[in-house]
């Protein structure tokens, strides 16, 4: 496992100093797990950029030779094997998809033109090209080459049937990647297909059916080579990186067992929560990113000790043991006999640890709880039993986790001791491969860029179980719409939503800069400045929610400059003021290569698309100057210099018309999109709370708990992915009232709500009847006056964070007030005893309790950060808020 200071125990000072010399998350990867992965991508990377100088396939395939390198930039074979050809075959589809209906496009507008004004025009075109060759020597092919790419045969026939039928392509692919974030590259690469028909069908005078394969070549090469290379080069199964995550989870999960040692009992020094805070973000992190891995573990092969079925067993123990660590930082052959001899120790030290840590925790307690019988006052008894509560609650948490810990350690030794001998496995099912493509929510690792989630489509399948389970009866239901209006409105949200706007932006930019290109009068200006790159800059830039634009163009911009200007070093010192040394430029591509691909490989996501954009343009660079003094045609944009600068100048031109279109009809803000997806998650807690009111005190529904954890982990796993995006707010300029500060906060008090409801709704299963009457008469738990308010504060805020509006003046808040009004109004006593405190679970009982409280306690300063944030509405007289 990977070395790490609180890992390994060390005091916080050596954690500190070593802290101080540790490499940024960027650069911290020189270790051999990702070197092995770098060295296969670099690989593969250099062997296509070396087609670019190689003579005979640079005539085979032409300028386009650049594109196999470009692919293994946007897809490198950095993860599994049979993940990798998912992603490649996705892309394929896309590609074969554009290229038939560009066929039946480019038949379909030829067929428009009736055949003599065809054989007429062309006639035309030939008697001009002989007169201007004989003018000026000019080869009569060159001449007419030029007149054609100049739009010598436009017709407005050609152009309206191409338009109209490609752009309607292009609106269903945009959609498809809007529905569907994994399927991004089918939809991108189906769409730069479809731009080569949409520029090249009105220009041509003639059907030309092979039209994309100048970029299908290139393509296939470049994802043969990274398939090539993820099989000859370190090739890793599902089980290897399922594994690989386990032990990062592992070594991850130390730190805060190791932070909970140092710093327990040290009263002058406090907890630094900005480090607990990080602690929790990797270790939800890590385990976000091992799911999608064990989704494919069916479809795999794979060399090893344990198959799929076997590492699959991991996954239940690993959660829970990650769920009870989380916990407790919301409360602050021979060798591998070896192996199971000093796991067997571990695990035998473990189980004495957990009894003895139990019986030494217990009878401190109890001593203190003798002590504070003897000769104290009522209001020092109040302030010492409340320490002696938080003593059993942490206790108790101790004990979950040691417990979970044993229960994962116990099945890994389980699995060592039944399966010691390496084989083969063979894949034992194919189904999921399906699911993959045809679900949106179906997750897999490492396959295509990441889209920003839809806040509409929050709504989780494990949520729906839980009320299927529980069978609830409605009272009241919807009034049904007639099925005419049921089809008008779904109609209007299907081109109203924001899946429905984003295609639209696509097709409006599309017209917008490729029309220039078949205009008689700046269609030869077009071809010769390929504003074929500015269209493809527009609608790549073009993006389905908001919660990064602005960044994003940013570092698409950076991105294109430090590329571009990489490619002029690597192309003079490859060459020099020379036409272009292939040796040379291969030498230097082998250097260069390792800064684009490192960028692509470990910069984190919502910069990926300005590494990309950076390897895109050195690439083009190169290529474009090389082929100017290779294989010159009519067209080529120059070399070095001239190459960079109209590349530059096109992304800001599709940047540009990106943004306007980004901005219409609202523009688009981060900080409504995150407040609106921190509204559906508060929406979803009043489900689960609606759950656990269901299972408290039921035993006929007991087995709801088993939906507890993963309810709970999912929630964590999606507001552990907002923490980047609700960094950048500090870099927009946004109309809503909702900052980066706020926005942190609502995130942080929607992390503890979910936490205490997820362990409250554990608890509806392993906390005795008794004992659950006693908290919810203690608390009024099941009492409807209290259920009510709970509920319509947490409605108010779930509004408010979707709408804006400020909440009212007076709500039924504070909670935790109403709860200790509603305790002292049916008194019940604590009974607090040496026998109870010794009862493991009347321990649990004090978890609840106090898991209730914070609940309550959470959802208070709910309220108040929106109130800070919105200010408040229907304001009443003074005198009668000082009587509420």
């Amino acid at each position: 496992m990977s070395e790490r200071a609180l890992s390994q125990g060390q005091s916080p000072q050596n954690g500190e100093a070593e802290k101080k010399h540790r490499l940024p998350a960027f650069l911290d990867h020189f270790n051999a797990r990702d070197l092995k992965v770098f060295f296969r991508c670099w690989v593969a990377l250099w062997v296509a950029s070396l087609l670019m100088f190689i003579s005979p396939t640079l005539q085979n395939i032409g300028t386009a030779t650049f594109f196999a390198a470009l692919v293994l930039v946007m897809l490198p074979p950095s993860g599994i094997v049979f993940i990798y050809v998912l992603g490649a075959l996705s892309l394929f589809i896309g590609i074969f998809l554009a290229w038939a209906w560009g066929v039946i496009v480019m038949k379909a507008a030829q067929a428009a033109r009736p055949a003599a004004d065809t054989q007429a025009r062309l006639a035309s075109l030939q008697q001009t090209a002989a007169a201007q060759a004989n003018s000026t020597g000019v080869p009569v092919a060159s001449i007419a080459q030029k007149m054609v790419y100049d739009g010598y045969m436009l017709d407005a026939r050609v152009t309206s049937v191409t338009y109209c039928l490609l752009c309607l392509f292009i609106y269903l692919m945009a959609r498809l990647r809007a529905n569907n974030p994994k399927l991004a590259f089918t939809s991108i690469y189906g769409i730069i297909i479809t731009d080569l028909f949409l520029n090249f069908t009105p220009l041509l005078p003639s059907f030309k059916g092979m039209l994309p394969l100048s970029l299908v070549k290139p393509a296939a090469i470049g994802v043969g080579l990274g398939v090539a290379c993820s099989i000859l080069f370190f090739p890793r199964s599902t089980s290897h990186v399922v594994l690989d995550s386990l032990e990062d989870i592992v070594a991850q999960l130390k730190a805060p067992l190791t932070f909970t040692a140092t710093t327990l009992g040290q009263k002058a020094q406090q907890p630094d929560m900005h480090r607990l805070q990080k602690i929790r973000i990797q270790i939800f992190g890590e385990y976000k990113k091992m799911e999608p891995a064990l989704a494919f573990l069916p479809l795999d092969f794979s060399v090893g000790c344990w198959g799929a079925e076997e590492v699959m067993q991991l996954k239940e123990p690993m959660r829970k043991t990650v769920m009870a660590i989380a916990t407790l930082l919301g409360l602050s052959h021979q060798s591998h006999i070896r192996r199971g001899q000093r796991g067997q120790s571990a695990l035998e030290n473990l189980r004495k640890t957990r009894v003895s840590f139990v019986r030494d925790m217990t009878n401190t307690l109890v001593d203190e709880y003798i002590r504070l019988e003897e000769g104290q006052t009522d209001s020092t008894k109040v302030d010492r039993l409340r320490g002696l509560v938080v003593g059993m609650v942490f206790e108790e948490h101790m004990a979950n986790t040691v417990d979970q810990i044993e229960t994962l350690l116990d099945r890994i030794l389980t699995m060592y001791t039944t399966s010691t001998r390496v084989r083969l496995w063979w894949p034992t099912s194919l189904k999921y491969a399906a699911q993959w493509f045809s679900k949106k929510k179906t997750p897999a690792p490492d396959t295509a860029p990441a889209t920003d989630s839809d806040p509409d489509d929050q709504v989780d399948d494990l949520t729906k179980a839980a009320q299927e389970k529980l069978r609830m009866r409605r009272a009241y239901r919807p009034t049904q719409r007639s099925t005419i209006g049921r089809l008008i409105l779904g109609t209007y949200h299907w081109f109203t939503s924001n899946e429905g706007l984003y295609a639209l932006r696509m097709v409006v930019v599309t017209i917008a800069l490729g029309i220039p290109g078949v205009i008689p009068h700046t269609a030869g200006f077009y071809y010769r400045e390929k504003g074929l790159w500015a269209l493809i800059m527009g609608q790549t830039g073009l993006v389905v929610y908001m919660a990064d634009f602005t960044f994003a163009v940013i570092s698409r911009l950076v991105g294109t400059i430090a590329g571009g200007v990489l490619g002029l070093l690597a192309w003079y010192i490859g060459s020099a003021n020379g036409p272009g040394n292939p040796y040379g430029l291969a030498a230097i591509m082998a250097v260069m290569l390792i800064i684009f691909l490192w960028v692509r490989l470990y910069l984190p996501p919502n910069l990926l698309q300005g590494g990309i954009m950076g390897g895109a343009t050195f690439l083009l660079v190169i290529a474009y100057s090389y082929d100017d003094t290779h294989i010159p045609q009519y067209g080529n944009p120059g070399v070095g210099y001239t190459v960079f600068w109209r590349r530059l100048l096109l992304v800001l031109i599709g940047v540009a018309a990106a943004t306007i279109l980004q901005i219409f009809p609202r523009p688009p803000s981060a900080a409504r999109h995150i407040s609106k997806t921190l509204s559906h998650m508060l929406r979803t807690l009043s489900d689960h709370y609606a759950l656990l009111l269901s299972c408290w005190g039921r035993p006929s529904r007991r087995d709801a708990h088993l939906l507890a954890e993963p309810l709970t982990l999912h929630l964590a796993e999606s507001l552990v992915t907002l923490d980047g995006p609700i960094a950048l707010l500090r870099f927009e300029f946004s109309s809503s009232r909702f900052d980066s500060a706020a926005l942190a906060r609502v995130k942080t008090l929607t992390h503890s709500i979910n936490r205490n409801l997820g362990r409250l709704l554990l608890l509806s299963a392993a906390l005795p009847p008794p004992l659950q009457d006693r908290l919810a008469r203690q608390t009024g738990l099941l009492d409807h006056r209290a259920i009510g308010d709970v509920m319509a504060v947490l409605a108010v805020c779930e509004q408010a964070l979707k709408t804006g509006d400020p909440p009212p003046e007076i709500l039924p808040a504070p909670l935790l007030r109403r709860a200790m009004e509603y305790w002292h109004d049916h008194p019940v006593d604590l009974a607090l005893s040496p026998e109870l405190m010794r009862d493991e679970s009347y321990r649990r009982f004090c978890v609840a309790l106090s898991a209730y409280l914070k609940f309550l306690g959470a959802i208070d300063e709910l309220v108040l950060v929106v109130k800070g944030a919105l200010g408040e509405a229907h304001l009443v007289s003074e005198e009668l808020v000082d009587l509420v």
